[in-house]
């Protein structure tokens, strides 16, 4: 009975830290995935951004749109930044 119960009992330990790798493995590929998204869409907002000053440059859309355009895709990368920041300091942790 005793052999029986230090079995159970090394079992236990063993699949707890088998589960406890597992999701540690699970939680840095989801960090992982969700740092190439950002990093994805912070380099797309750049490029529209580049985009409408080369509209701007061309004299197809107004200096007011342009501005309003400009600052909203200014927005959209810092926040993006921000949270490209956040997540290296997780990934880091």
């Amino acid at each position: 009975m005793n052999l029986s119960r230090s079995l159970t009992d090394n079992f236990e330990d063993v699949l707890s830290s088998v589960l406890e790798t597992v999701e540690d493995t699970l939680s840095n590929d989801d960090g992982t995935l969700k740092l190439k998204r950002v990093d994805k869409s912070i380099g797309n907002l750049e490029l529209k951004r580049k985009k409408l000053t080369d509209m701007l440059l061309d004299d197809k859309i107004s200096k007011e749109a342009y501005d309003e355009k400009y600052d909203d895709f200014t927005a959209k990368i810092n926040k993006s930044k921000e949270e490209k920041e956040i997540l290296l300091v997780n990934e880091q942790a």
